[in-house]
């Protein structure tokens, strides 16, 4: 299967690991003469005691919004906590992502740099911005926490002695967290992804540029499975629970070399899809098709139409109606 380049929402500049004020690591795009500084608070928020990463993480937050005062000295931290995101590989061949909460003693370092101020602006020779330091809170004594502003260099981005002794901690994990499935092992064993959009709801620009063809263009061969091609079923999600235009990986399977022209005989151009307003509960995916990678995809329920995807051009037509019962078999 392709990788979920279909899925819409995919954040370009969302680094994982992120303090607020080093958001403009990732997106820096502020013009060099415009003499920023960062929006900060006047002083440090002090919190009365640590809870988790998961009560207090904030991986993306408000990119512009108000940063946190830099550290001063009527704070004194004797430890840290480092929250992080990460992808981690399963023993059944999945992947989840992560939430990783680690303690940190020797501060030594970054508390130094944390001291450090905010350089004059002045944006010659700025890097791209590609480092960025750890989400940290610094602890008391007292067990009091605060999260501390990132020091700015004069381009606007982390200062590299934060970045130099961010890299340098010595972490130790307290705790992990799964907060999401990024694909499950049966899903990664059949060679599916584990969400898939709902290609039959076309978005409001594809319905405007017509990429949505009720017969096939003159000329357009009808779709071929290759040899070996991968059956992944969805389910739609639960329009309760979560986003309706995007499907859950059900199971997976590839079609048997033997089946490949019975199945193939059933690919064929039909007629123009029938009204139908009805939403599908579930649909089947094809891979490798067309000999160029393209797709073809099957309401098993609802309105039973078929959507065959041929470079870039989506053809909607009637599914054979025996195409759902066959594709049970495999």
């Amino acid at each position: 299967m392709r990788a979920g380049s279909r899925l819409s929402g995919v954040l370009r500049c969302a680094p994982v690991l992120v303090l607020a004020v080093a958001i403009l690591a990732g997106c820096g795009n502020l013009p060099a003469s415009t003499g920023y500084s960062p929006p900060r608070d006047r002083e440090p928020v002090i919190h009365a005691a640590w809870t988790s990463c998961a009560e207090e993480f904030e991986p993306n937050a408000d990119d512009w919004g108000r940063y946190p005062a830099l550290l001063g000295d009527g704070f004194h931290p004797v430890s840290a906590v480092v929250c992080a995101r990460e992808e981690r590989d399963q023993p059944d061949g999945g992947r989840d992502r992560v939430e990783v909460e680690s303690r940190v003693d020797d501060i030594g370092a970054i508390v130094g740099a944390l001291r450090l101020p905010d350089e004059p602006r002045s944006g010659e020779g700025c890097g791209d911005g590609s480092r960025n330091p750890p989400w940290l809170v610094l602890l008391d004594r007292d067990g009091r926490w605060l999260r501390p502003g990132v020091p700015v260099n004069d381009c606007g981005l982390p200062r590299v002695e934060v970045l130099d002794a961010g890299e340098a901690l010595r972490l130790t994990v307290v705790r992990t967290r799964v907060v999401e499935q990024i694909i499950s092992g049966a899903a990664a064993k059949a060679g599916c992804q584990q969400r898939w959009r709902d290609e039959f709801r076309p978005s409001p620009q594809e319905r405007e540029d017509g990429q949505y063809l009720p017969s096939p263009p003159v000329g357009l061969p009808a779709p071929e499975l290759a040899t070996l091609t991968v059956v992944c079923r969805y389910r739609m999600s639960d329009t309760r629970q979560g986003d309706p235009t995007i499907a859950e990986f059900e199971r997976g399977s590839k079609v048997p070399s033997d089946r490949v022209a019975e199945l193939n005989g059933r690919l064929v151009w039909s007629t123009p899809a029938k009204p139908c307003t009805a939403h599908a509960t579930r649909f089947v995916s094809l891979s490798a098709v067309v000999n160029r990678g393209d797709y073809v995809y099957i309401e098993v329920d609802g309105c039973m139409r078929m959507l065959t995807v041929v470079g870039g051009i989506h053809v909607l037509t009637q599914a054979d109606s025996d195409l759902p019962a066959l594709l049970a078999a495999f």
